[in-house]
C-alpha cells in the first residue's frame, strides 16, 4: 500500500459563511439580529422583511471598524441570507448569527 504525504502545496481558499434571517415569530421587526466575532457584537433591529433586515444587518457589518468585522466583506447574496467572506485567503474566522 502506498504511502500517503501531505505536502501543503494546495492553493489557500477564502473562507464563505452564510446566515439565514429568520424571525421568532414571523416578523423580523420583533426581533434584534446580531453577529459575533471573537466576542464582537454587531447588531441591529429587525425590519419589515427577512431581507431589508439581513441587508441593514450587513450594511452594520460592513460599516464596523473593529479589526474581526473589517477583514471580512459581507454581503446579501439571496434573500435573507447574510454571507461574510474573508478577504484574506487561509484566514478563518468564527462568526455566529443570534436572534433575540
Amino acid at each position: 500500500m502506498a504511502t500517503k504525504y501531505f505536502t501543503g502545496e494546495a492553493d489557500a481558499v477564502a473562507q464563505v459563511s452564510t446566515g439565514t434571517i429568520t424571525a421568532v415569530d414571523a416578523t423580523p421587526a420583533n426581533n434584534t439580529f446580531t453577529v459575533t466575532i471573537g466576542g464582537v457584537a454587531v447588531s441591529v433591529a429587525g425590519v419589515t422583511s427577512a431581507a431589508a433586515t439581513a441587508a441593514a444587518l450587513v450594511a452594520a457589518l460592513n460599516a464596523s471598524t473593529h479589526p474581526y468585522c473589517a477583514a471580512i466583506t459581507w454581503s446579501v447574496p439571496s434573500g435573507a441570507n447574510v454571507r461574510g467572506t474573508a478577504d484574506v485567503a487561509g484566514v478563518p474566522f468564527t462568526a455566529a448569527l443570534s436572534k433575540s
